[in-house]
């Protein structure tokens, strides 16, 4: 798949039916799914029921993407690198490179869950 097949997906191709805020999602995470396709062999996108904003079909896998940043006053327990990440953030203001990278820490699906359960 190149850059240009893109717009084959479905939440491209079904932009115009959707909603305002589903139209500026898609467009917003028109480069994630054009780098994305490097790594992973993409079938499709579709609109997701919300939560999640989209469900990405790869061969019999499907994975939900939301793009809701979670607020920390709510979800006080979030990630425990969320601190270093917002320090990391304002650097970028303070000395922009042409590339930055930020690695969060990997978790399980079971840990996932778990903190998820507990809300």
């Amino acid at each position: 798949m190149t850059m240009h097949d893109i717009a084959r997906l479905s939440i491209y191709r079904q932009l115009k039916r959707a909603s305002k805020r589903q139209q500026k999602e898609a467009m917003s995470i028109f480069p994630f799914f054009s780098r994305l396709q490097v790594f992973v062999q993409v079938f499709d996108v579709k609109y997701g029921p919300d939560s999640p904003d989209f469900v990405l079909l790869s061969g019999r896998k499907k994975v939900g993407i939301e793009l809701t940043r979670l607020n920390r006053r709510i979800f006080s327990a979030g990630d425990p690198r969320d601190g270093e990440f917002v320090k990391w953030e304002s650097g970028l203001k303070r000395k922009p490179q042409p590339k930055h990278f930020f690695y969060w820490d990997e978790y399980t699906l079971r840990e996932v869950l778990e903190a998820m359960k507990d809300r």
